[in-house]
């Protein structure tokens, strides 16, 4: 167990992790739009690889379209999307170090796509395309992340902004000067 509170046990490491992705607020919203994100990538490149969250999510549509109950869930399951990552976007703590590495992390899975996309040849095995496919879905978990974190840091800045003071009362013309003459000592 160096520096790990976990177990040591890959496997257990892995079923943790992923459990956790899976009931993460910000998952809906990430696979909905990742079979976008897959076909854009996909047509951009003319990389086969990358259609695979878009083969994906067709097959997932026709899937529902022939059955009521699977139908019925996917419509849940999109509903729930924006108001989830609204809760995230609500209870994430700013801190602006966390989103600058998590930034970071993003454009190296970025980077490291890009890199293997143009310099890995296209061989069609199906480790190339796992490879792919799962830092397409590593930088574009950490691209929604990140940029929610940059919207709460914007809104806490925006926030938090000191109003300007209200002006001070206006007084009733001669006001001032009345009050001085009753402060003098009265004469008979």
């Amino acid at each position: 167990m160096p520096n790990s509170p976990r177990s040591g046990n890959a496997l257990a490491d892995f079923v943790s992790a992923l459990i956790e992705l899976i009931f993460h607020p910000l998952f809906p919203l990430i696979f909905i739009t990742l079979p976008v994100v897959s076909l854009l990538l996909a047509s951009a490149s003319a990389e086969p690889a990358f259609e695979f969250w878009f083969l994906l999510g067709v097959a997932v549509c026709e899937y529902a379209m022939s059955r009521l109950w699977t139908a019925i869930c996917g419509a849940a399951f999109i509903l729930a999307a924006l108001p989830l990552a609204w809760v995230f976007f609500r209870e994430q703590q700013v801190v602006v170090s966390a989103v600058i590495k998590q930034w970071l992390a993003t454009l190296i899975a970025i980077g490291l796509l890009i890199w293997l996309d143009r310099d890995w040849r296209d061989n069609g095995s199906a480790w190339q395309a796992t490879a792919l496919n799962s830092l397409l879905l590593i930088a574009w978990a950490g691209m929604v992340e990140a940029s929610i974190g940059t919207l709460a840091i914007i809104k806490y800045a925006c926030g938090n902004r000191l109003a300007k003071p209200p002006p001070p009362p206006q007084e009733p013309h001669g006001r001032r000067r009345r009050r001085r003459r009753t402060e003098e000592p009265e004469t008979i």
